[in-house]
């Protein structure tokens, strides 16, 4: 399959299935994942992923087994590719928060080529698919999300042993807000040991894993990556929120140590649920266990009770 001329590059918003394998693109590659193995019953194989993007939108691609020695070499962050015989089909969203319904594979029968075009430097740089940290709870647990926040505390590292495999790990907790609520995320390994933004900075986090751990939690994987003060209109806003509030104003959807300015903070154990609103007490039975189920509830009363708040002790006790 011959390229074609860079007037005849279909834009990535119009890759569908019904094109079959003959379309180019060209597209920067973001969020090259590191080479991934299976060995099942049925099948053993490899694989890597990245992102693609280019002025019409992204699309996540995967390469598969013998293609993954062809193009693993050449496929790198940041470069502008031509890509052509790939196949198109429905997204797998366990496995990618790229807002397209739509997902590219390719095998050794495909081609990609570095991109030698002027035109490739106008392609942008990275493309979010921001989420409210106040919505998380609503994301299914194990989802990957971008997040526009601002750094409000960051832990020490800690160590700690994993249990499948006895290696010990390296971990960093770092409470992140933004205007709707705070959220911890869990660093690991380099990650962790790298860390190196403070308090008040405002990141664009790529590919968080989203947690149930205490409340709603997140934690980086391998195609994670954080942008310092990205080029885009809500940095400043962020940046002027939480510099005339602290991030006081928020509740925290995790339930380890405090809130972003020090609501919460339950030591109930396993049996508190973080913050919940009613109607998901009613919908997930809480209560109605042997055990007793703690919750946070941030409301408004509407009607205080005028009876006194005590009551005598029996006389003759």
């Amino acid at each position: 399959m011959q390229r074609p001329g860079s007037q005849q590059f279909q834009p990535i918003d119009s890759l569908t299935p019904f094109l079959g394998s003959k379309w180019w693109i060209r597209a920067r590659v973001t969020d090259k994942s590191d080479v991934r193995r299976w060995n099942k019953p049925t099948s053993q194989g490899k694989l890597f992923s990245f992102t693609l993007i280019d002025e019409s939108a992204s699309i996540r691609a995967t390469v598969f087994n013998d293609a993954v020695d062809i193009f693993d070499p050449l496929i790198v962050n940041g470069q502008v590719y031509y890509l052509g015989g790939g196949q198109v089909k429905n997204a797998n969203r366990k496995f990618s928060n790229v807002n397209n319904d739509y997902e590219v594979t390719f095998d050794s029968t495909s081609q990609i080529s570095i991109a030698q075009d002027s035109g490739s430097s106008l392609l942008p740089m990275q493309r979010y698919n921001f989420v409210p940290i106040g919505i998380l709870k609503k994301r299914e647990v194990g989802s990957l999300v971008d997040v526009l926040v601002v750094v409000h505390s960051v832990d020490d590292l800690t160590t700690i042993t994993q249990k499948s495999t006895g290696r010990e790990l390296v971990k960093r907790n770092v409470r992140v807000c933004d205007s709707t609520a705070s959220v911890d995320v869990t660093l690991w390994n380099d990650e962790a040991r790298n860390w190196t933004f403070g308090q008040g900075t405002v990141l664009a986090i790529r590919q968080l894993k989203v947690g149930n751990f205490d409340g709603v939690s997140l934690s980086s994987t391998s195609q994670s990556s954080f942008d310092v003060n990205p080029n885009i209109a809500d940095t400043k806003k962020l940046a002027e929120w939480y510099i005339s509030t602290g991030g006081r104003d928020v509740v925290s959807l995790s339930s380890l140590t405090s809130a972003a300015g020090g609501v919460g903070g339950s030591t109930l154990g396993e049996g508190y649920r973080g913050y919940k609103y009613f109607d998901d007490i009613a919908v997930e039975g809480l209560g109605r266990g042997p055990r007793p189920d703690y919750v946070d509830v941030r409301c408004t009363p509407v009607y205080l009770k005028q009876d006194s708040q005590w009551y005598d002790a029996c006389p003759q006790c």
